[in-house]
């Protein structure tokens, strides 16, 4: 039976390996939606899944039964790889190619922080089960980003938009994180073949 671990680095790099000698792809077309008061607003839409994380655009709350999303949120310069919705259901979190970690307000409809501190893509994000609408409501809600240059880089104070920790201990690109049920502890994975285990109370 194949390496996991190693399938999967595979997978990354020869995707990686395509990305440098594709031409852009080509393939949006654009499309209306008429919101409620009167509203119109314009949208990009993919032809499937794969294009649109490849063009940058994030289509929230995609109603049953339409093709059509109610919003969309723009401003990548590279493929999405990964979106979250933080326990509350009010901040949508997305991390991109373009080395980027952008968290929008559902309620401001808006981009509320735009958090640059990865100097490699941003593989994969993860929320904390803590603060508002949690079990853990006195806990500060954090975000933690998994990142190609090796780091976990970054548990994020989601209130001020700004890095608590840098996490360096792996010696390769980190593909995986997840909190524990209370958010004590956030677990990482790379393919350095490690796990690692931090305990975020003494961060």
């Amino acid at each position: 039976m194949p390496d996991v671990v190693q399938t999967r680095q595979q997978a990354y790099r020869d995707k990686l390996a395509q990305q440098a000698t594709a031409p852009p792809s080509k393939g949006l077309r654009r499309m209306e939606k008429t919101q409620p008061m009167g509203r119109r607003k314009a949208h990009s839409r993919a032809n499937n899944h794969s294009d649109m994380m490849e063009h940058g655009h994030v289509h929230p709350c995609l109603q049953a039964g339409q093709d059509r999303p109610v919003e969309t949120f723009q401003g990548r310069t590279n493929e999405v790889n990964a979106i979250k919705w933080d326990p509350t259901g009010n901040l949508l979190a997305s991390c991109s190619d373009d080395m980027t970690l952008k968290i929008w307000s559902m309620k401001q409809d808006t981009c509320v922080h735009d958090l640059q501190a990865h100097n490699r893509e941003i593989y994969t994000i993860k929320w904390s089960p803590t603060g508002p609408g949690t079990s853990n409501p006195n806990a500060n809600l954090m975000l933690a980003s998994a990142s190609l240059d090796s780091t976990i880089r970054l548990l994020w104070d989601v209130d001020r938009g700004i890095c608590i920790h840098t996490l360096t201990k792996h010696q390769e690109p980190v593909y995986s994180v997840a909190f524990s049920p209370d958010g004590r502890y956030l677990a990482s994975g790379s393919f350095d073949k490690c796990v690692h285990t931090w305990n975020t109370q003494v961060l």
